[in-house]
């Protein structure tokens, strides 16, 4: 019933995928359907109901689970511009998620919507920045042979070795301690994980012995200058972000919770309340800003004063 192809329903032509499996794969948990998402009809789950007529079926966000004649499949709904890079992320049990840790190593953030940057002021994230929704960009530049990936692969080995053959590949880098807490706990339950970390062990005492592999850079800001030579569009955008870094700097001079309190009185759940008031007055975070940025502090300290007049906390 489930064929890599299109579906023509409601005036609208949607792409439907199966997700790629390594083709001696000799068990299969569920079955993952990539499915177009754009201009879904508001009673979509009722269209999947009436095509399966499942037992049971369990919305999760974008991902539907149904149960078809005792097997599992997982509808994962994906915007067009999403598609590719969701096809390619999905595809060969954790292949993207070991793909993603040598771009993480770089400072970014590949997965199934794209490639992206988080712009962060400390631990504050001021942007979230798309590299590129192009994946033969992402091939090329972390040296991935993509018309290999599109070959498809045999065993669990190939997609490995396909993994080994970048450049940029360092085994430490897939190590648990090199890893943040929460991408530790998630990679330790996977299977196919750890068995790459014991293909690994073993190709370090016999294949690997000579190979010197990738030294990446201890500071992933000084890959930047790379990356904007590799990524041209993505200069300006972490420009714009740094501005606007900057922006905000000069804006919490002028309105913060410590000025707002010391205008108000308020303290804790009350002040928080004030200030997001403060802040919808506006209509848009854009606009708000806007004015921020604009404003004399004396403009904003009178601002905050006049709507303190008639503002009522709602608890």
């Amino acid at each position: 019933m489930l064929r890599d192809g299109f579906i023509h329903a409601d005036g609208y032509t949607r792409r439907v995928e199966v997700v790629k499996a390594y083709h001696s794969k000799d068990s299969f948990g569920d079955l993952d359907v990539i499915f177009e998402s754009d201009h879904l009809p508001h009673n979509f789950a009722e269209h999947l109901k009436r095509l399966f007529n499942p037992k049971e079926m369990v919305p999760n966000g974008k991902v539907y689970s149904l149960e078809y004649k005792e097997f599992q499949i997982d509808v994962i709904l994906t915007p067009t511009s999403e598609f590719a890079f969701a096809r390619t992320y999905y595809a060969f049990n954790d292949l993207g998620n070991l793909m993603g840790r040598i771009a993480h190593k770089f400072g970014l953030k590949y997965g199934h919507d794209g490639l992206w940057y988080m712009y962060r002021d400390g631990t504050h994230l001021v942007d979230e920045l798309n590299v590129t929704m192009n994946v033969e960009d992402v091939f090329r530049v972390f040296d991935f042979d993509y018309s290999r990936w599109c070959e498809g692969f045999d065993t669990l080995e190939d997609v490995f070795q396909f993994v080994a053959k970048s450049k940029y590949f360092n085994p430490d880098i897939y190590l648990f301690d090199q890893m943040n807490h929460r991408s530790r706990v998630r990679d330790a339950k996977r299977a196919t994980y750890n068995k790459f970390l014991e293909w690994c062990a073993l190709h370090r005492e016999t294949t690997w012995k000579d190979r010197k592999f990738y030294q990446f850079k201890p500071r992933k800001q000084d890959n930047l200058p790379w990356l904007f030579n590799q990524f041209p569009g993505f200069r300006d955008k972490w420009f714009d972000a740094y501005h606007k870094k900057l922006e905000n700097a000069d804006m919490r001079t002028k309105f913060n919770g410590d000025l707002v309190s010391e205008w108000s009185g308020f303290t804790d759940k009350m002040l928080g309340a004030f200030m997001k008031d403060l802040r919808n007055h506006f209509g848009t975070t854009e606009e708000f800003r806007t004015f921020v940025a604009a404003a004399s502090p004396e403009m904003i300290r009178d601002y905050v004063t006049e709507e303190l007049q008639t503002w009522t906390f709602d608890g």
